[in-house]
């Protein structure tokens, strides 16, 4: 548990992003007789522009590359579309999962940027030795 940085948890915000596409997603303008306007998050153009960007944000933070932060606003910006899309008539069923993915993504980019400005901050700090250059 000690080893639970920011990077690591905006790695697991991301996952669970991932995981919050097995949920029920819009589809468009739903039908309520036949329920054909539900599907999970990989039936969803939107969802697979999510899996495949939280994916490779995910490798992004693994290999410690500091702009991965865009790769999770990137999710936050396409899940955001997601759920202010309007269906074509009445007011849209979003369903659980974009509105997940969308707040899991933007704590995974708050951590990011927190890392980022964080880390600079330290390799910034003045010497040990007492040395002011």
């Amino acid at each position: 548990m000690a080893n639970l940085t920011r990077p690591r948890l905006a790695q697991l915000c991301l996952a669970g992003a991932v995981a919050a596409l097995l949920l029920r997603w819009q589809t468009g303008a739903a039908d309520t007789a036949s329920g054909a306007g539900s599907a999970t998050g990989f039936g969803v153009s939107d969802g697979t522009v999510i899996l495949l960007a939280s994916l490779i944000t995910i490798a992004l933070i693994q290999v410690k590359f500091r702009p991965a932060w865009c790769g999770a606003g990137f999710v936050v910006a396409v899940s955001g579309r997601a759920i202010v899309v309007l269906s074509g008539s009445g007011p849209p069923d979003l369903g659980i999962g974009p509105v997940i993915v969308a707040c899991a993504a933007t704590i995974a980019a708050a951590l990011l940027l927190w890392e980022l400005f964080a880390s600079v901050g330290r390799n910034a700090a003045p010497a040990a030795n007492g040395d002011d250059r």
